[in-house]
């Protein structure tokens, strides 16, 4: 007579491994939209039940029942993002089903992620500019000297394309150089004086992009 056997199927989100409750999580759309952050009320085997999403303004925002999204958190300086399906229950919680196994970007791998944006260079006028990458300590922008002139050690104001930042940061000219057959200026500049709260904006906005990334095969 034949034995039978079961083979064990590890969870995707194995309680060792999920936040705990209480915790902060971005919320990343695979649509349109805001930035949204919501908080960790339950976490079981391969589900968690967590609070209202709300904006960078504590405004409430609705999901869609059976939409995908990704949740990303920092774990041990580390940044952590899974997949989930989300499960509208109404009232002061919703559930999010996970589809996937966590993914982990080391912080050292997310120093600099390239961007896809603009940033606006805040003087007498205002100057709008390619933004060709941003760390938590810095940027790197695209310049025309004929409509901007800038100079070694220079301190500017920039606005990044940041949820959650209040108004233009403060940033130091750290390097210049040409680029080849153009007019333009790779302008490398330093984040000064944001203190804890925008650095800590920054980084995450940092760390979400790199997971968006990943996730799409780009990076």
């Amino acid at each position: 007579m034949g034995r039978s056997t079961s083979t064990a199927v590890r969870p995707h989100l194995p309680v060792e491994e999920a936040p705990g409750p209480g915790e902060l999580l971005d919320v990343s759309l695979r649509r349109a939209g805001v930035p949204l952050t919501t908080r960790v009320l339950e976490a079981g085997t391969d589900s968690l039940v967590l609070s209202p999403p709300a904006d960078v303004l504590g405004a409430p925002s609705r999901l869609v029942e059976g939409e995908e999204v990704d949740l990303v958190w920092a774990d041990a300086g580390d940044l952590v993002g899974i997949p989930v399906v989300v499960r509208v229950t109404g009232g002061e919680r919703w559930s999010a089903v996970v589809v996937g196994p966590p993914q982990r970007v080391q912080r050292r791998d997310a120093v600099r992620v390239p961007m896809d944006a603009r940033a606006v260079l805040v003087g007498a006028d205002e100057v709008e500019v390619p933004l060709l990458d941003l760390s938590e300590g810095g940027a790197r922008c695209l310049v025309d000297p004929v409509l901007v002139q800038l100079e070694q050690g220079q301190t500017v104001r920039l606005q990044l394309p940041v949820e959650g930042l209040a108004g233009p940061v403060q940033a130091r000219v750290v390097h210049r150089r040409f680029r080849p057959g153009t007019r333009h200026v790779d302008v490398g500049l330093e984040i000064v004086g944001l203190g804890e709260a925008g650095t800590d904006t920054l980084r995450r906005h940092v760390f979400t992009r790199m997971w968006e990334l990943r996730r799409r095969g780009d990076l």
